[in-house]
């Protein structure tokens, strides 16, 4: 027993507070009928303190201004959540109601808006309409107002939003993305691209553990990184990745898995190219090149149909190559394009050969037309008609 008695044999007890995972606050001695003196109140990252209660059920509180103490006793802190209100000024557009969000938690993105002759851009963090807000990474940290953006838009053939564009980085931000990202990833043995995505070879990084990764713990380990990494990898969830290839290895004693994903879909739409591959080796992952396309826009009405997009290539001559040189194997003809299967499809298309000197990406729609008699792949821009792409099938 802790009461301790005094020369004028008064009981002593100890005061204990427990701030269920706040600052530490000191145990107080009280005299046995005194009350206890009141704290200064204990802090809590993203809470605020509410009150002190007798039991750790948090159903009664304690009154420092009437309750005594007559035994050891423990008091236990209640907090209430942070929270922050993210309003949505539209600009002369309907109505967008507010969310109250966890201080640090995300706002979900709403319906976009609607306005007369205009077309909904997206949603900025100042009335000037500078930086837009990122729903899939911006935090909230206090009360928030966003800006919508509008452009003008008038003429139902064309869409302004259209296509999805992602622009190389300045050499200052991309420097400071590789740095952070490096740090927070020092095993790897691979970066980032100009477009702030993973993709490119690293200088440093490297494994240093023993042991290895069972195919589970490694396929864990993938979904783990790309967790923390959905600025740099553009996945969103990581248990939407489907592997393709698994393959597992053993070089010099160290144990490699080899990972690669399927293409993205969105909407069911495959976005070519999108596949991204995972190395590990030992107990860590070293490397990720390849990535995802978050926030494609997809148009809701396309200029060009099949039978359009098709017509696009009548009498086209196609050419392929051999050993010889190229060759052409004949014009196309409505025989062809009558046996051809069409499916629509994201292209992602750089505006330089050379991907590394390539200063954008757009994300287009197209059909995939594929002449299976011809064996050649057209790719025709659902909104533009353009042939952005052919490719021969076969190699002679």
């Amino acid at each position: 027993m802790s009461a301790v008695f005094t020369s004028c044999n008064k009981e002593k007890f100890s005061v204990t507070f427990d701030s269920n995972g706040g600052s530490n606050i000191a145990t107080q001695t009280v005299s046995s009928g005194n009350k206890v003196e009141k704290p200064q109140n204990p802090t809590k990252d993203r809470y605020t303190f509410v009150a002190w209660y007798k039991d750790e059920g948090l159903t009664t509180d304690w009154n420092f201004t009437t309750d005594v103490v007559t035994s050891d006793i423990t008091l236990f802190s209640r907090w209430s959540e942070n929270t922050f209100t993210v309003t949505f000024h539209s600009n002369e557009g309907s109505a967008v109601a507010p969310q109250t969000v966890a201080e640090g938690g995300k706002a979900t993105k709403p319906d976009d808006p609607t306005r007369s002759g205009y077309k909904f851009v997206a949603w900025f963090k100042k009335i000037e309409l500078t930086n837009d807000w990122k729903f899939d990474f911006d935090v909230v940290i206090s009360d928030v107002t966003l800006y919508a953006k509008w452009i003008e838009w008038t003429d139902e053939e064309e869409d302004p939003m259209y296509p999805t564009t992602i622009y190389r980085l300045s050499d200052e931000v991309i420097a400071k993305k590789r740095s952070d990202f490096s740090q927070s990833n020092p095993n790897l043995i691979t970066s980032l691209n100009q477009f702030g995505l993973c993709g490119v070879l690293s200088p440093s990084g490297g494994d240093g553990s023993s042991g290895g990764f069972t195919e589970e713990e490694a396929i864990a380990a993938v979904k783990e990184f790309v967790a923390r990494n959905p600025e740099y990898t553009g996945v969103k969830n990581p248990n939407d990745l489907r592997f393709r290839i698994i393959n597992r290895s053993v070089y010099n004693n160290a144990v490699f898995w080899a990972f690669r994903t399927e293409n993205q879909t969105i909407n069911n739409i495959e976005v070519v190219f999108s596949e991204i591959l995972f190395n590990t080796r030992n107990r860590e992952l070293i490397g990720c090149q390849g990535n995802h396309f978050p926030d494609v826009y997809i148009p809701q009405k396309f200029k060009f149909d099949t039978v359009q997009a098709k017509s696009q290539l009548l009498g086209r001559e196609i050419t392929h190559w051999g050993w010889s040189g190229p060759y052409t194997v004949g014009p196309v003809t409505a025989e062809h394009l009558q046996e051809s299967s069409t499916k629509l499809i994201i292209l992602p298309l750089t505006d330089s050969v050379e991907y590394g000197d390539a200063e954008k990406i757009e994300l287009r729609v197209a059909w995939q037309i594929y002449l299976s008699s011809l064996y050649h792949i057209f790719e025709v821009d659902v909104m533009t008609g353009e042939m952005v792409r052919e490719t021969p099938t076969i190699i002679h």
